[in-house]
Order: structure tokens, then sequence, then C-alpha cells
């Protein structure tokens, strides 16, 4: 019980404290409203805090503490977080037409699967708007193809 204190103490003592806060990687919870730095040392604090409090389930099903009930990342932050880990399959399939990566992709944005392949056919069309050099990075990629798909009114993003 001495060790929980020391560390609830430890973690809120480097953080900042802040109601409503955006979380960061280590995910929602009465965590992520009391610190603030995304940094590794904060999101251990926010993952301590949870741990310690405890309600962490309640939270996520009903939507409080900062959590969405749609899951523990905001789903820009998901979209992003896979499109930096799939870069090169995603602008491979993308120019091909068709590809795992880019229905996975297509998912995130909302789209059931009939959409699928029209949503598929549009970033294959606009390929070159979308990812105009070699170098387009992952940022500008997702960018893009947001925009795209809020244009041509694709699928329902999440």
């Amino acid at each position: 019980m001495k060790l929980r204190h020391l560390a609830l103490g430890l973690a809120l003592s480097l953080t900042a404290p802040s109601a409503f806060a955006s979380y960061g990687d280590a995910g929602c919870g009465v965590g992520s409203m009391i610190v603030t730095q995304n940094s590794k040392l904060g999101q251990l604090g926010v993952f301590v805090i949870n741990y310690l409090v405890g309600g962490i389930t309640f939270s996520m099903t009903t939507g409080t503490s900062n959590c969405k009930v749609d899951g523990f990342v905001m789903n820009d932050k998901e979209i992003q977080y896979f499109a930096e880990a799939n870069h090169e399959e995603l602008t491979q399939q993308m120019a091909e037409g068709r590809g795992e990566k880019l229905a996975a992709l297509a998912s995130l944005y909302g789209c059931q699967a009939k959409q699928q392949d029209e949503f598929a056919r549009t970033l294959q069309n606009s390929y070159a708007e979308i990812a105009p050099s070699y170098d387009t990075s992952s940022q500008e990629l997702i960018k893009n193809i947001s925009a795209k798909v809020s244009d041509s009114g694709l699928c329902q993003q999440i």
C-alpha cells in the first residue's frame, strides 16, 4: 500500500494537473485528466494513476473521464498511427486501387464494406494529388486523403 502511495505521489509531483486535458498514448481515464504531459514519464503517470484509482473499464464503457465510447485513441490519431506504420504498403495499394491495408484504412474512415471499393477507386484516381511525390510524409498523405474523403462525401468519419 505504501508503494502505491509513493508511486501516486511521484506521478502527481512530476506532472501538472489540468481538468479535461486531451490524453496521450497511455489512453484515457482519471489519469489523463490529471496529467498533461504527453511524454514517456507523463504517460507512465497516467498509467499509474489509472491503475491506482481503478474504474477504467467503467470510464471506457460510459465515455467518461476523457474516454470516448468508440475506443482508447481518437480516430484521427488512430488513422495517423496506421498510416505511419503502413506507409509503404498503403501508398502501393492506393496506386493499385485495392488491398488489405487500404480496406483497413477505409474502415478507419467509417466506410462500410460495400463502400470500400469506391473508397479505393477514388484514392486510386486521385493518387497524384494524394501522394504528389515519393517523399510524401504519412502526415501529408492522411491530410490529403482526409480532404478527398471529406470533399467526396465517401464515408462517414467516426
